[in-house]
């Protein structure tokens, strides 16, 4: 990570829109949050949601091709037992259908008793962040996105 600076339960980074840099990410948020969860299957979840939601910005957010800079922003921030996931970037505007499914009415989770060579490849990342986030909020401003994501930790700690 580059540029992480600690707050009282408050954490930013940036980093540059790389595949490459979300295994480092992961091994952060984790590292971050694993204090502020009693399940770990709740913090999984979390951790899952947030990477998804880089991924994707990194994979159609951005022109790969570009020589323009290229920063996400993210700030984690625990209030009682709320986490607000802030990401910020300057990439293609959200498309609404994507936004639909992160933040209106819950999905069925696809039937998993299947044999996992039956499983799709993709799909499934939108699912999780919609079943994983309490609330999901866009705002895009000025060619920048700003995308909240909403956790319960079901604790105050």
């Amino acid at each position: 990570m580059e540029n992480a600076i600690k707050q009282q339960k408050s954490y930013q980074y940036q980093t540059q829109c790389e595949l490459d840099n979300l295994t480092k990410i992961q091994y952060e948020i984790e590292l971050l949050m694993q204090d502020w969860y009693d399940d770990d299957i709740k913090l999984n979840f979390t951790t899952l949601s947030i990477v998804e939601v880089l991924a994707n910005i990194f994979e159609h957010s951005f022109d790969q091709t570009s020589t323009e800079k290229q920063d996400i922003y993210l700030t984690i921030c625990k209030e009682s037992q709320l986490i607000s996931v802030m990401v910020i970037d300057n990439g293609r505007s959200m498309p609404p259908e994507i936004l639909a499914v992160m933040s209106g009415d819950q999905l069925q989770m696809p039937d998993i008793d299947v044999n996992v060579t039956d499983l799709p490849d993709s799909g499934w990342g939108l699912n999780l962040v919609q079943h994983a986030t309490k609330a999901v909020n866009y705002n895009r401003e000025n060619d920048t996105n700003y995308l909240e994501l909403v956790f319960d930790t079901g604790v105050d700690k």
